[in-house]
């Protein structure tokens, strides 16, 4: 183009007056237009204009955007997207954690339904052990209050007697009438034989007596063996210290329990058949099974109560071969035969 000729069409001006401003502001009004319809950040599809991230969309975002546009290497970020991101991230974690706690709340009301149940059976049980134990207390009770008294036991008598002595036929016409021997009241005795002999009707078991001697000394158990009360004590120690049958519990028997031994029906020895079985010289129980009466009077472990001014130095004792029953002083010499309660 020549001075002072027009410019062509589609040209303008460069001076005072020019058309640069209009092609300025159509530029800046491009910008802007960018900006209004917004930019799309690379790899991302929410669009945002605060590019330049001062919290608010302003010219410098358009300058930005245009110099993008044209090549230059800025930086565009959208704060949105970022904000964005990590509201999914956490939306996915939350949504993870909400699956895993309806599992562990089925799990729960589950494992909550199980119990449940278990204590709603457990209480019906509960309930049943409560009405049997009512039930068998009751029972009890009235057991309690039916059995009879403690009967006394038979004294093994079964014969009469007269005046004189002499066994006659019961009934018997004079002297004393209803003698033992017609009545025979009482229990019934029963005796078992093992490695001691138990009263079935008192529950009390007897240490079995033999006639063992080796080589001038007697053993635990044998008849023969002496014993002061003073020292009785001693064999009871050892047939605990033993575990006498299996058992410990042993002791010196009562005044009362030694009677219960005597069969007032037979003389030596008078007992019962259980307590003088198969009785040799030298037997021993523990192979032969044996059982031995003893030689002399038994200690029971009563002491005779004398006043307070005499000594009380002996104590009572039952002979089983005669069936008398007496007083010796202690330190006399007698048998021990150890007793202990079946229960």
């Amino acid at each position: 183009m020549t001075a002072g000729t027009e410019p062509r069409a589609g040209w303008c001006r460069l001076g005072r007056g020019s058309i640069m401003p209009a092609m300025r502001s159509t530029i800046v009004l491009t910008a802007l237009a960018v900006l209004v319809l917004g930019v799309r950040v690379a790899g991302a599809a929410e669009i945002c204009g605060d590019v330049n991230v001062s919290g608010v969309v302003t010219s410098a975002d358009a300058l930005l955007v245009l110099k993008s546009a044209v090549g230059q290497s800025v930086s565009l970020t959208c704060p949105a997207i970022a904000d964005l991101a990590t509201c999914t991230t956490d939306l996915s974690t939350t949504n993870t954690n909400l699956g895993t706690c309806s599992g562990n709340l089925a799990t729960t009301s589950t494992a909550l339904a199980t119990c449940t149940a278990d204590l709603s059976t457990t209480n019906a049980d509960l309930s049943t052990c409560n009405d049997t134990l009512s039930d068998t207390q009751g029972e009890l009770a009235q057991c309690e209050m039916d059995r009879p008294e403690a009967a006394p036991l038979k004294t093994g008598q079964t014969k009469c007697y007269s005046f004189n002595g002499y066994p006659t036929p019961c009934p018997v016409n004079s002297g004393i009438n209803d003698q033992d021997g017609e009545t025979q009241i009482g229990v019934a005795r029963s005796f078992t034989v093992g490695c001691a002999i138990v009263d079935i009707k008192t529950g009390l078991m007897w240490e079995i007596l033999d006639d063992n001697e080796t080589v001038g000394t007697y053993g635990l158990h044998s008849r023969r063996q002496r014993w002061d009360w003073n020292h009785a004590g001693e064999k009871i120690a050892q047939l605990n210290g033993d575990f006498g049958c299996g058992h410990t519990g042993w002791r010196l028997p009562n005044r009362f329990e030694l009677e219960t031994l005597l069969n007032l029906g037979a003389v030596n020895p008078a007992m019962y058949p259980a307590f003088n079985r198969d009785c040799v010289p030298g037997c021993n129980h523990s192979f032969s099974g044996c059982t031995c009466p003893p030689t002399s009077s038994v200690w029971s472990s009563d002491t005779i109560t004398t006043e307070s001014s005499v000594p009380a130095d002996a104590a009572w004792g039952v002979d089983l071969n005669s069936g008398r029953v007496g007083v010796g002083y202690k330190v006399g010499s007698g048998t021990v035969i150890g007793v202990r309660n079946v229960q």
